[in-house]
């Protein structure tokens, strides 16, 4: 069996090195040029989820409400559920995320110390 090698992309291929024609040569490309930090992407969830709560909530307190120019202003109850639904699965999922990370900052101190 033959083995290639591999390329990621084509900007890990370097059509400059000296190797044979029809071949490449691999070169290793980081996944992240810098640290990912879960717990702020989860935190930054967490405030997402919340703006999409506070927004769907303030929808249907102001169902019925009477504008500055005298009209009643009207909301789809059935698209404000929906919304204060997927604002609760968002923190939830969020929330589990801060979890997970703390387990792997605890299991990373575990494993240096």
């Amino acid at each position: 069996m033959c083995e290639r090698p591999f390329a990621p992309n084509m900007a890990a291929l370097d059509p400059s090195s000296p190797s044979e024609p029809g071949t490449f040569e691999k070169r290793s490309l980081p996944a992240d040029k810098e640290d990912m930090d879960l717990s702020g992407i989860a935190l930054q969830g967490l405030e997402q989820a919340e703006v999409r709560f506070v927004r769907a909530s303030s929808q249907l307190s102001s169902m019925g409400a009477v504008s500055a120019d005298g009209t009643r202003d009207t909301v789809d109850l059935s698209q404000a559920a929906v919304a204060l639904v997927l604002a609760k699965d968002d923190f939830a999922a969020n929330l589990e995320m801060v979890k997970v990370a703390d387990q792997m900052e605890r299991a990373t101190v575990d494993l240096l110390a």
